[in-house]
């Protein structure tokens, strides 16, 4: 029985970057990130444990090694399963990540940071992306993004120069605004469209 929440991070990589490591400041969980992306170790980057990636997600999925060899420690608790430079040598199928899930069952939260297939417990959107099967739906707003009525809207933010320097390296330091947004996420608290945003639904 999966008794770990399943959490699927839906936006483009450098918002991603921002989002995972906010969150690995704030929540005080046991958190495990399968970092499904391709030929990109943005995240892993922004985390700081770019230089200790040894296996990646395909190497678990295919039973290379197993997923303690390969996952590494971001902070106390909170870890990260890298993604694959190599994406070719192994094609993953919905099974396998089931699977994977068994084995997870020691963590509060699972987050993935692409749609596997899987049916996630829940979703946050920063800005317009196809929604996943989830059972929650939380979106963060930006100025060229519409609400998706399927979404709980838990905040709005634009993605700046000075929020895009805190992923070039990892900081312990959170933007206040994407605090508050975490915060709503965390206690499902949907706010208000602004007057603006209610015409034209952004």
């Amino acid at each position: 029985m999966i008794c770990m929440k399943t959490v699927f991070v839906n936006t483009n990589i450098e918002k991603k970057a921002l989002l995972l490591q906010s969150l690995c400041n704030l929540l005080d969980k046991k958190i495990l990130i399968v970092n499904t992306e391709e030929k990109s170790r943005q995240i892993e980057y922004a985390l700081g444990v770019e230089d200790f990636c040894v296996y990646d997600n395909l190497d678990v999925l295919s039973k290379v090694v197993d997923y303690k060899k390969a996952m590494v420690e971001v902070k106390s608790k909170i870890y990260i399963i890298p993604s694959s430079i190599k994406p070719e040598k192994f094609t993953p199928e919905k099974e396998d990540y089931i699977k994977l899930l068994d084995e997870l069952e020691d963590f509060d939260m699972v987050i993935f940071t692409t749609n596997v297939g899987i049916k996630y417990d829940e979703e946050i959107v920063w800005g317009d992306f196809e929604e996943a099967d989830s059972e929650k739906k939380f979106q963060i707003l930006d100025s060229t993004s519409k609400l998706n009525k399927n979404f709980k809207y838990i905040g709005k933010i634009e993605f700046t120069d000075d929020l895009k320097k805190k992923i070039n390296s990892y900081t312990e330091e959170t933007d206040s605004k994407i605090e508050e947004i975490i915060d709503n996420y965390l206690n499902e608290k949907e706010i208000k469209l602004g007057f603006f945003d209610r015409i034209f639904r952004r």
